[in-house]
Formats: C-alpha cells, sequence, structure tokens
C-alpha cells in the first residue's frame, strides 16, 4: 500500500511540475482529508520503516522525497524556499495524521501557500 501511495503522488507531483505548480501542489497534496488519510497513514509507516536499513519502502520514499523536492527547487529557483516548502508539507500531513490539528481549511492553506510562494504581481490565490 505505501508503494502504491508513493506512485501516485508522484504521478500527482510530475503533472504539477510540467504545469509550473511543484510547490502548490506539494502543500496542498500535503493536507489529508477523508479517505487520503489513510494513504498518508501508510506513507507514515514508510518513514518509519526507515530505522530498517535496506528496506525497499524507506528507500523508495526516501528517493520520492529527494525527487519532490527537487521539482520544487527547479520550480522556485532557491534550494532553502524548496527545502522550507516541503517540511512544511511534511509537518502539515504529521499533524493531521497524529490528530494534533485538523486540516486547515482551504482559506488557511491559500494563505500559507500565499506566504511561501509568491505569485507574479503580489496576486492572491484568494
Amino acid at each position: 500500500m505505501a508503494i502504491e501511495a508513493l506512485e501516485e503522488l508522484d504521478a500527482a507531483m510530475i503533472t504539477a511540475s510540467m504545469d509550473g505548480r511543484a510547490a502548490e501542489a506539494w502543500l496542498r497534496l500535503s493536507v489529508p482529508t477523508g479517505e487520503d488519510v489513510a494513504l498518508f497513514r501508510a506513507l507514515a509507516v514508510a518513514h518509519r520503516a526507515v530505522e530498517s536499513p535496506g528496506d525497499d519502502v524507506a528507500a523508495a520514499a526516501q528517493e520520492a522525497v529527494s525527487q519532490w523536492e527537487a521539482m520544487i527547487q527547479r520550480e522556485t529557483g532557491d534550494a532553502t524556499r524548496a527545502r522550507v516548502i516541503r517540511l512544511v508539507g511534511d509537518g502539515l500531513a504529521a499533524n493531521v495524521i497524529a490528530g494534533i490539528e485538523p486540516a486547515p481549511t482551504p482559506a488557511q492553506l491559500d494563505t500559507l501557500i500565499d506566504a511561501l510562494i509568491p505569485r507574479p504581481g503580489g496576486a492572491s490565490r484568494q
């Protein structure tokens, strides 16, 4: 299940990257809702598997995250901004999966995206 989840996310990120939306897509994909929570829990299990060197799921997850961050970096032109965006997405997902806080509303997510990914001319996504 974890490999399939990675493949689904990868396909979405590749499509978004081709459209110049990798950074925004990463943040939106990082907010699990409804049935997506189960998908993200499977990924969380994959990340815990990192404790077992040589695990195929852990290796696939590490490779995928590295590729997604590279897509974001190509889009933003800034390695640090790309890392921050990727880590914010990780934090959003982790908090929802762990039940620490609910998923942000669409308006809250738009505000966060606007803060992290400035649009040309300062236009808002809202």
